[in-house]
């Protein structure tokens, strides 16, 4: 299933990948690899205490991607991004 905000999608998987969470971004999109690997880690830390409030059983194999350039956002746009994010596909509940 995808899920989409303005700037950025996820895909589950209906198959248990143990829960491995990828990120895609383009090098067409963003061609900077210093650009796209930041975007990784602050997606990465932004992710990391929402994994714990995942509400599924066996979680799905996830990939969160990138629709538009958005290396010059900060970390507080990745914090609401991402819950909103796994909210629309139900991987977890508003606090």
């Amino acid at each position: 299933m995808r899920y989409e905000t303005n700037s950025l999608f996820l895909l589950t998987s209906k198959k248990n990948y143990g829960g491995q969470v990828k990120i895609a971004i383009s090098s067409k999109l963003i061609k900077s690899a210093v650009k796209r690997n930041k975007i990784k880690r602050l997606i990465k830390e932004a992710f990391r205490p929402e994994s714990e409030n995942i509400q599924v059983q066996a979680p799905p194999g996830i990939i969160i991607g990138v629709k538009k350039d958005i290396s010059s956002e900060k970390f507080l746009f990745f914090q609401k991004e991402i819950p909103a994010l796994l909210k629309k596909a139900k991987l977890i509940r508003w606090k």
